[in-house]
Formats: C-alpha cells, sequence, structure tokens
C-alpha cells in the first residue's frame, strides 16, 4: 500500500481498514535499528485514503534500539496486534527482547507484554481477533486475544513465519533452516492444543 510516498505492509480488513507499518522515511540497518527511534505504526479506516497514528506508547530511550516487526487485524478491523524487538545497547549480552501489543478497538488502547527473551518476528490473527499466534525463538499462542500466551508444543528454533486460519483452528509455523536443521515446518489442525 503506498500513500503520500510512503510504503506500508499490512493487513486490509473487510471494512477496507488497513493496518501496516511504514517506514517513514527512516532507513533502519537490517540487524539494528536508531537507537531511540521508533518506527510509528498506522492505522486507516479508509482503505489508505488517509492514515493515523495508532501505536501503543512506548519509552524508546537513546540507549535502546527498537523496532516493530509485524502486525496483525481480524476481518473487522477492529482486534489488532504488533510485534516488536528491542536491543538494549548498554547490556548487549541480554540480546534481543519480545513485545507484543493487543488492542480491541482498533487501536485507541493497547494492551502490552514483554514475552520471554525472544526477538518476536511475527503474528497471525483469527478472523475474530481471539486466536493468536507468534513466533521468534518459540512459538506462542493465545486463546483470549492476547490476555495471557503459552508455549506452542514446538521445539525451540529460529522461528520466522506463522499462519492462522479464519477460524482459528488451523496453524502454521516456518523456521529459519540453520544447522543442523534443513528448516522445519509445524502445523496443527487443533488451535495448537
Amino acid at each position: 500500500v503506498t500513500n503520500a510516498g510512503r510504503t506500508a505492509s499490512g493487513k486490509t480488513g473487510d471494512d477496507g481498514s488497513v493496518a501496516g507499518l511504514i517506514d517513514d522515511g527512516i532507513i533502519l540497518p537490517p540487524d539494528l535499528p536508531l537507537p531511540g527511534v521508533s518506527i510509528p505504526i498506522y492505522f486507516s479506516a479508509n482503505s489508505g485514503t488517509t492514515w493515523s497514528i495508532r501505536e501503543p506508547v512506548l519509552s524508546v530511550s537513546q540507549f535502546t534500539a527498537f523496532r516493530w516487526t509485524s502486525v496483525a487485524m481480524s476481518e473487522d478491523g477492529n482486534n489488532l496486534a504488533v510485534t516488536g524487538i528491542e536491543y538494549n545497547l548498554l547490556q548487549p549480552s541480554l540480546g534481543w527482547s519480545g513485545h507484543v501489543y493487543t488492542s480491541t478497538n482498533a487501536g485507541s488502547v493497547w494492551q502490552g507484554a514483554l514475552l520471554y527473551s525472544f526477538p518476536w518476528n511475527w503474528v497471525a490473527m483469527s478472523g475474530n481477533g481471539s486466536d493468536l499466534l507468534i513466533a521468534g525463538g518459540i512459538v506462542g499462542t493465545s486463546t483470549n486475544q492476547g490476555a495471557s500466551w503459552y508455549n506452542s508444543y514446538l521445539p525451540p528454533g529460529a522461528w520466522t513465519a506463522v499462519g492462522i486460519s479464519t477460524d482459528g483452528t488451523r496453524m502454521v509455523a516456518s523456521e529459519y533452516p540453520y544447522s543442523p536443521y534443513p528448516g522445519r515446518l509445524g502445523t496443527s489442525l487443533d488451535s495448537g492444543t
């Protein structure tokens, strides 16, 4: 989606609303975002004609590199989920931390969680927004719009992408190939149980 020269990637809801991540003229290195800078999350309720910022309030210091990694939206456009990663430049031994934020009112109010010490790469959402799937060092699931999270039965790895069916019962996760694994694919036909 392009609007006023800005490129966004995301998901279009049945009502034409679009959630997406926009590179607002800031070019980020592939592995380390600029310290103290957070790329905004934009929301459109009119198929991209106009956009407004609907991001969680973050405290990003000059010693923290943070970026959003993924966004998902329910069919009606009211339920949103975003994942982000944070790197503490003063304590690099901590590595990347993963954040997940959810909203049930099109981004007006957000609930967030710092989940484990994994960089969350991807989020997927069922059609009604109740079932969520996230990928990072592990694959996590939620059946209550992100109020609580559970580790899936998939082993730890370099999980990079997830998908979920509209009704939330079918799930898939893919892993980046790394030694000794050629890249695994995990599937579930029963909501990840």
